[in-house]
């Protein structure tokens, strides 16, 4: 039996050390940050990159990284430690990730010197209305419309996901059944409130009473749990052991499934067309690889329906850069026709339509093992808590991935009834599947010539591209992992503005660049974008950068201290 919760515990419980220097850890920070913070910590000095040997992890969540951790030091390769910790994120960050949602995957084969790029993302119902966003009168529903009752949710992915990277890439050292017993331990003996969750469950009280009534896993009475409160999942901790038990067969054909869907059609509010065939008929798709060489250095990512050859686009166009601000402003500049061509043409593949080829809550998982291997896995349920909806008696929240998809019938990114065949590279997921909604997750890896490999990534809903693309071009341009991810955010928007964080909106020479550049800045004030989590190793000289903006931890296998 292995020791998985005293390991976890130890390493959020204890400091970690870079340069010599002690810092608290991520979990002391975000218990002692503002309230008016809402748990995100910026402008904080660049002391948070661990630096050593063995491989690392950089996820949004201690205990998932701690976990990750602990099968690399036990002999698992970075596809072993996602399954780990994945499964450990589905507990600790419920309002961003777990069972209900979906993702997608670049993993780097170091033996092969090879990339692949898997796709789970949410698959609409095969029955459900092209309309399904329209009211009565044709006109666009709103984002709340969109997500009352069951209407957004799609057959959930991540389940299938991670089975497929683990029979893919896994070592073999550990079962199916091993990788899940850290997480159904963390749900069953509980774990502390974080800000983020208590917020989250806060902000979306009234819509998890809408949506399930006050006998849900997530409210006590009907009131939100509290940051630092202890949180007990027993229905989850229920599910993951028969998942532990059955395989991955069991969510999308057994018990789990039948509930999924008793859930969704049983909802008063708007009830899902969702049927058993779309969740026994759902594949993970193995895309394609969108790669480029750009500088030196080889990317790999992934394109349609998620956004990463847009990354590179924009990455391909970048002029030299003086300073770090002009560097971000190259970037603004050189994401407006991306941007634009994402927004009319990209779609599922699949489903092509167009001649052209080809509030948010997410969450990011970035690996890098000791011989090499790299993997940088973006995963989501969509809004804060997704759908609200509780899979009764599963203790898990349900999607609502479905509501990226564009309103008006007949465009490349909007609802379409029935199954297409998909062109997938992997035998099993060549079948007829469900239109998948377009997604902004960009998942990226790259290698330098002199064998140095990079895993990154980030949530931000629209703004995802904006913030991989920065922070990737900062690394290219000799930034550490640290000052690329710490230094201030700017993104461009679809509509063409500049979305700012805070000290860019007090900065007054930024700000007259923007102008000169003819970039409009968006009036939206936000405290921060994103939360780049991003690992590297280099003859096993590894290190791992998380983003203080949020509440991960980044750690290596044998620290530097």
């Amino acid at each position: 039996m292995r020791c998985w919760l005293g390991h976890c515990l130890f390493w959020t419980a204890t400091t970690l050390s870079c340069g010599g220097e002690v810092f608290p850890n991520s979990a002391a920070l975000f218990l002692e940050a503002p309230a008016e913070a809402f748990g995100e910590v910026q402008g904080i000095a660049p002391h948070w990159e661990a630096a050593g040997k063995g491989g690392a992890v950089a996820t949004a969540n201690p205990l998932a990284t701690a976990t990750a951790i602990s099968i690399l030091k036990q002999g698992g390769n970075a596809a072993d430690a996602l399954l780990a910790a994945a499964w450990v994120m589905a507990v600790a960050e419920p309002q961003s990730s777990g069972l209900g949602g979906g993702g997608f995957l670049v993993y780097y084969n170091a033996a092969q010197q090879k990339a692949y790029a898997l796709d789970g993302r949410e698959e609409l119902p095969a029955n459900a209305d092209p309309g399904l966003f329209l009211a009565a009168d044709k006109r666009p529903l709103s984002f709340t419309e969109r997500i009352a009752g069951a209407r957004a949710v799609g057959v959930p992915g991540s389940v299938a996901l991670l089975a497929e990277v683990q029979r893919r890439f896994g070592s073999g050292r550990f079962s199916w059944r091993e990788l899940l017993q850290p997480a159904i331990l963390f749900a069953r003996n509980g774990i502390r409130v974080s800000p983020r969750l208590a917020l989250a469950i806060l902000r979306n009280r009234e819509r998890l009473l809408a949506q399930n009534g006050p006998n849900n896993p997530f409210l006590r009475a009907g009131e939100p749990y509290r940051a630092g409160e202890a949180f007990y999942q027993r229905e989850l901790a229920g599910t993951l052991e028969l998942l532990a038990e059955k395989g991955p067969a069991e969510f999308y054909t057994g018990s789990i499934a039948r509930d999924i869907l008793a859930t969704l059609r049983n909802n008063a509010i708007y009830p899902s067309a969702m049927t058993a065939a779309d969740l026994a008929d759902y594949r993970v798709v193995e895309r394609p690889v969108a790669s480029a060489r750009i500088a030196g250095v080889q990317f790999w990512t992934i394109g349609a329906p998620a956004s990463g050859a847009t990354v590179l686009t924009i990455l391909r166009s970048l002029p030299k850069a003086k300073d770090s601000t002009a560097l971000m402003l190259n970037v603004l500049k050189a994401s407006k026709v991306p941007l634009a061509e994402r927004e009319r043409f990209l779609g599922d593949p699949d489903f092509a339509l167009a001649k052209k080829p080809q509030h948010e809550e997410t969450t990011q998982i970035s690996i890098v093992d000791a011989a090499g291997n790299a993997l940088s896995y973006t995963a989501s349920i969509e809004a804060s808590m997704g759908s609200a909806l509780v899979v009764r008696g599963r203790g898990f929240l349900l999607n609502n991935q479905l509501s990226d998809f564009t309103a008006e019938p007949g465009t490349p990114n909007s609802p379409e009834s029935g199954r297409r065949l998909r062109h997938a590279l992997n035998p099993e997921a060549q079948i007829p599947g469900g239109k998948r909604p377009r997604s902004a997750m960009s998942p990226l890896v790259f290698r330098s010539n002199d064998g140095r490999v990079v895993a990154l990534g980030s949530p931000g809903g629209s703004t995802i591209i904006g913030i991989v693309a920065l922070t990737a071009a900062r690394i290219l341009n000799g930034a550490s992992l640290m000052e690329a991810i710490l230094a201030p955010r700017a993104v461009l928007l679809p509509d063409g503005s500049v979305l700012a964080e805070w000290p860019l909106r007090h900065d007054p020479q930024f700000l007259s660049q923007l102008a000169r550049a003819g970039l409009p800045l968006n009036p939206r004030r936000v405290f921060s974008l994103g939360a780049v989590e991003a690992a590297e190793c280099r003859e096993n000289i590894c290190r791992a950068a998380c983003d203080l903006r949020r509440e991960g931890l980044a750690q290596v296998v044998e620290p530097d201290f």
